[in-house]
């Protein structure tokens, strides 16, 4: 059967099982402020620098353009080197650390040349002077690498350059070898060429070796890091609120698992959402375990006998418009608290001054005359077999009379859907105010429901921790598939507070 929950049902789950949401709720804020008070403070200090890009020319090329497709890869190569191990290892002998320092996280600026370095450090002014240390290493390893670029350069003007000095050489060694005039003037100018050719590089050898000299770095820090004021971890409002939220989830979804798998009826909203329309006529916050004489007898001052007396005024308030002179008292399953229900509804009702028969019609397991200490050798069952009413009725209180099952008959359905039984209670209806029957449970066996028809109303019982909706459903289902008076319902072993204001409020409404 589909079932549609609203947001009431769900708040009932909830607060069915808050227990389950606090503690969820409390040991996610306990291990957040555990881990909070564990975890070190982690503090981030970050300085910029302006990074002067590489030109793609070579020694021999008069062009010293920078070609700007290649500006964004040349920025990513150089965040990369800065990430890289060479520069964490200058960082670490540079401020002679005994290991690495924390690594460093570069980003570039949008639309500039200006690369941003971040680190973060347990101490804030670690944090601070090893972003600073980053970038200085950076622009150390940048000079070197310049350096041995011009080096390199310098090398290969020098080569060219005596390369040049000996043509020159061998060409002015031809010239005083020439026999024509027209000859000497020809290896003359391609002489002055090469004096001019080598003159140039030796002028660039010159600038290539001021260069070296003075060495840029090709990086400028243009920022340098603040000592930062706070930790950027851990966060401890975040932190919290994020417990706080995990255990609101955990918490909730444990306590929706529990509702799917826990289908035990758990207090009187609970009953009241699976037996609607019915009402609940009654919340009886003890569930007596049978014993010799029923509490009304036993004790009759007991708070507890409350509910069972607002359940004697709602039946009243029920047979207004039609009597409710036999009232039945079943349960969906044995163990539920019929017996003890029906008992102390007989007493309560003798008490109120009127005549009462407590019938004992739980043919298969019969408890009543355990619970008034009667003999059980005639009742129902001899009544129905042919003995007289009166060999089997016992007063046990002050209009109070009590038949007992009798001996055990084999056919028990068959006894009391019969017309036999239908005058029997016919009789009884005639000769008392009140008839109350406690009849066997209505899912094991079919006798509740035969002799459902012979009576004014049925009160089926429901123990709160041990009755289970479906097959609370499943009784009420099955006495109204013979039309059976279905009245309402009682909560046994309900949680006394509650009983007790509801019993109070019923009675008064």
């Amino acid at each position: 059967m589909n079932e549609t929950h609203t947001l009431a049902d769900y708040a009932r789950t909830l607060w069915a099982h808050r227990w389950v949401l606090l503690i969820a709720v409390a040991g996610c804020f306990t291990s957040a402020v555990v881990m909070l008070a564990l975890q070190d403070r982690v503090y981030q200090a970050e300085a910029e620098m302006l990074v002067e890009l590489q030109s793609t020319s070579g020694v021999f090329d008069d062009s010293s353009t920078f070609r700007a497709a290649d500006l964004e890869r040349s920025v990513q190569t150089e965040i990369q080197i800065i990430e890289g191990s060479q520069v964490r290892q200058r960082v670490a002998d540079d401020l002679a650390l005994a290991s690495l320092p924390p690594m460093a996280q570069a980003t570039s600026i949008q639309n500039t040349d200006v690369i941003r370095v971040q680190v973060k450090s347990t101490s804030a002014g670690d944090a601070a002077v090893l972003a600073d240390a980053y970038v200085a290493a950076y622009g150390s390893l940048r000079r070197d690498a310049n350096i041995a670029e011009l080096e390199s350069s310098s090398e290969q003007l020098q080569a060219k350059i005596d390369e040049l000095s000996v043509d020159i050489d061998e060409i002015a060694l031809e010239i005083d070898d020439a026999v024509s005039a027209g000859e000497q003037a020809s290896l003359a100018e391609q002489r002055s060429r090469l004096v001019d050719r080598r003159a140039t590089f030796i002028e660039r050898l010159d600038e290539t070796e001021l260069e070296v000299a003075l060495a840029p770095s090709g990086a400028t820090l243009i920022r340098p890091a603040d000592v930062p004021d706070s930790p950027i971890s851990p966060r401890p409002v975040r932190t919290l609120l994020i417990a706080l939220a995990v255990g609101l989830i955990l918490g909730a979804g444990t306590a929706l698992l529990l509702e799917t798998i826990d289908t035990r009826i758990r207090g009187l909203e609970d009953l009241e959402a699976v037996v609607s329309p019915l009402p609940v006529l009654a919340s009886v916050p003890v569930a007596s375990e049978l014993q010799e004489g029923s509490l009304a007898l036993v004790d009759p001052a007991s708070p507890t006998l409350e509910s069972i007396r607002g359940l004697r005024t709602n039946l009243v308030f029920l047979g207004i418009d039609h009597p409710m002179r036999v009232v039945q008292v079943t349960s969906s399953l044995p163990g539920e608290g019929k017996t003890t229900v029906a008992a102390d509804l007989g007493v309560v009702l003798a008490h109120s001054g009127a005549n009462v028969a407590l019938i004992d019609c739980d043919l298969r397991k019969p408890r009543l005359h355990k619970v008034f200490g009667l003999p059980a050798e005639h009742g129902i069952s001899s009544i129905l077999a042919g003995e007289s009413l009166e060999e089997a009725v016992y007063r046990v209180a002050d209009g109070l009379d009590v038949v007992p099952c009798g001996p055990m008959p084999p056919n028990p359905s068959e006894l009391l859907g019969s017309g036999a039984m239908s005058d029997l209670v016919d009789r009884l209806r005639k000769e008392y105010d009140h008839v109350v029957i406690d009849s066997a449970p209505v899912l094991p066996v079919s006798d509740s429901v035969a002799l459902a028809r012979h009576v004014d109303g049925v009160v089926l019982v429901c123990q709160r921790g041990r009755t289970r909706r479906d097959d609370t459903r499943r009784a009420i289902g099955a006495l109204r598939q013979v039309s059976a008076p279905v009245i309402g319902t009682v909560l046994n072993r309900s949680d006394s507070s509650v009983a007790y204001a509801y019993a109070y409020a019923y009675s008064h409404t």
